[in-house]
């Protein structure tokens, strides 16, 4: 008895241990995205500075996208990978690695291969990510235990939200010294995002891969099961159309923020900060909120939150910043509840089987496609309206508000999505 009340207690700890461990690889790697993401205004100031189009920088959201059929590599890997632990933080270092030398080459290339060769890279670094998605989220999953699950992602956010806080002041003030050196000075940037990158891989080297995860295999013959699953689908087509007008209008954030309302990066950077701190303060109890409320109710309570998100766009101008902030504000509650309210979402609707890694695996493909998708008409309709404008009464929209305008309608329309939602027990 004594025997196996030890060895209960030694794996309560183990699992404590690989969940801190998980935490300290999202807290760095979040510092990583949060400079080196495609659409960050970092990254975008840097995109600028080489002389890339303002209307041309949807095309890499759209990159990175696409970048999701690393996903079917993923699942064909999880077969031939002999050290599946190792084969996930491979890919995991090859992201800021491959990023390091899209930089460099973007800075010494001919001002005619700056554009491609970004392009290239993000697509290149999104493939390693996105190649070690399935074993890496087959892992985390495999790690949770299910009653946690509320209580644990949340707490996560809320480590991701802290960092990113810190990473949005630092970025505001270190960019204002070195934007003076042009694309050079953001590049310095950068590279700094790519040490944050490597060290992210750190603490997984002591994370414990179970036995199941290590043992994962993609039969096809699970195929079936996947496309069969009805809560399983019902949760993406729920998902994908929550966040569809987020994604055509995302790539623009910085670009708006930059070259409409010219504000200067430690003012965006406050915006991320006024933004995180929200979802920190609301994280300790969302969790809990989520489980007692059910998810779609919980979603549906915070669509007007959103609509305002979008209202404050609108109505913004080189006059009305303030505005953007106020939205933020609001967009803080929305996103602490619905990214708890999403995961929770997700690790109820995929079973606990073998097929469990391509049910993520068709999850990220199928969201990320979309995302690819919607950047890549968000370009066009960028580029389309960069001449028209529209008067209502006194209120008259520059080609940016009437952009953000049709992403508030696609809103309402596709927010009626949520009632796919499954609920638990479905």
């Amino acid at each position: 008895m004594t025997v196996s009340v030890a060895r209960e207690d030694n794996a309560r700890k183990g699992v404590r241990r690989t969940l801190a461990l998980f935490n300290w690889n999202v807290g760095l790697r979040t510092g990583y995205d949060g400079a080196a993401g495609a659409t960050g205004f970092v990254f975008v100031g840097f995109a600028l500075a080489l002389g890339i189009p303002k209307e041309r920088i949807g095309l890499l959201a759209t990159a990175a996208g696409l970048a999701c059929v690393g996903q079917l590599i993923g699942l064909l890997a999880l077969n031939a990978a002999r050290n599946k632990k190792r084969y996930t933080l491979l890919l995991n270092a090859a992201d800021p690695l491959i990023f390091l030398a899209t930089i460099i080459g973007a800075l010494l290339a001919p001002p005619a291969w700056r554009f491609p060769l970004i392009v290239g890279g993000i697509f290149c670094c999104g493939l390693a990510i996105n190649a070690a998605n399935p074993m890496g989220s087959e892992w985390l999953a495999s790690v949770i235990p299910p009653g946690l699950r509320g209580r644990y992602l949340g707490r996560r956010i809320q480590i991701l939200s802290i960092v990113a806080i810190v990473m949005a002041l630092t970025l505001g003030v270190v960019t204002k010294w070195l934007k003076v050196y042009g694309a050079v000075g953001y590049a310095g940037i950068l590279g700094g995002a790519v040490l944050l990158g490597l060290l992210a891989v750190v603490p997984l080297l002591g994370a414990a891969l179970p036995a199941a995860s290590a043992e994962a295999r993609v039969d096809w013959s699970t195929l079936p099961e996947v496309l069969q699953a009805r809560p399983f689908w019902r949760y993406l087509a729920a998902m994908i159309l929550y966040n569809g007008a987020f994604w055509l209008v995302g790539p623009y954030y910085q670009v708006y923020n930059l070259k409409v309302l010219a504000l200067p990066e430690p003012l965006i950077a406050g915006l991320m900060v006024g933004y995180y701190l929200i979802k920190i303060l609301l994280l300790p109890y969302v969790g809990r909120w989520v489980d007692r409320l059910g998810v779609q109710r919980a979603l549906w309570l915070v669509a007007p939150l959103y609509v305002a998100f979008f209202v404050c766009y609108i109505l913004s101008g080189p006059h009305a910043a303030w505005l953007v902030f106020v939205g933020w504000t609001l967009v803080g509650t929305g996103d602490a509840v619905f990214g708890v309210a999403g995961a929770v979402a997700l690790y109820r609707v995929v079973p606990d089987t073998p097929a469990r890694p391509a049910f993520f695996a068709v999850n990220s493909l199928l969201t990320m496609f979309s995302a690819a998708v919607s950047a890549a008409l968000a370009t066009w309709l960028v580029g389309a309206l960069t001449h028209a404008t529209l008067t209502l009464g006194p209120l008259r929209l520059g080609p940016f508000q009437i952009f953000f305008a049709l992403g508030l309608l696609l809103y309402l329309l596709f927010v009626q999505g949520t009632r796919l939602m499954p609920e638990k027990g479905a």
